[in-house]
């Protein structure tokens, strides 16, 4: 697939790398000028690919994959592989199309540089994930276990400290604190995961 002829070519190595699913999504983009762009081909980033990426010298990898149900499903198993290789993920949401093709068909690529820039770290974008399916919920005793179950999990899994205390942070403005959930029982829940 593509991984081979276009990823890294004249690379700057401080760039992350830029994750789309079709190979249609990655010619589009590089065309305009977009550097360091893969393609899943139609599914998440799996590991060895990640692997590769590392080998490479990067450190982050922006996701843009497809805004469909299984996209999401793709990115949110992509962000966990990118993090259990211990590199950080961003997540690039498109706001008016379904994937990289449709978007560059009505926006420059100055525009998705710009989306690009201002991407979602990983964890938080789990986080919201999580919460948006947790508020779709009755939001019994069992539903919020479940949910701060998922929150200390995506938490103990970030690598960087310092995203991981923004996401609690984060966690405890937007929902804890009108939960009454105590943000001390989460880092209790973390530090024995």
């Amino acid at each position: 697939g593509l991984i081979s002829n276009t990823l890294y070519k004249g690379a700057n190595r401080k760039a992350g790398i830029v994750v789309v699913e079709g190979e249609l999504d990655a010619l589009h983009a590089i065309a305009l000028g977009l550097e360091n762009v893969i393609a899943t081909s139609g599914g998440k980033l799996v590991p060895e690919t990640i692997a590769t990426i590392r080998k490479k010298g990067y450190k982050e990898i922006t996701l843009i994959l497809d805004t469909d149900g299984k996209g999401q499903q793709f990115t949110r198993e992509s962000i966990e592989n990118i993090h259990q290789a211990g590199l950080n993920s961003y997540v690039a949401t498109l706001p008016d199309a379904k994937d990289v093709d449709e978007y560059l068909g009505k926006h420059s690529i100055d525009e998705l540089r710009q989306l690009i820039d201002t991407a979602q770290h990983g964890s938080l974008y789990l986080f919201w994930k999580e919460a948006e399916a947790f508020l779709k919920t009755q939001q019994t005793d069992k539903d919020t276990d479940r949910f701060l179950e998922r929150v200390i999990e995506i938490a103990s899994k970030e690598a960087d400290p310092i995203k991981s205390s923004q996401i609690l942070q984060t966690l405890k403005d937007k929902v804890l604190d009108q939960m009454g959930v105590n943000l001390d029982e989460i880092k209790k829940g973390i530090a024995l995961k």
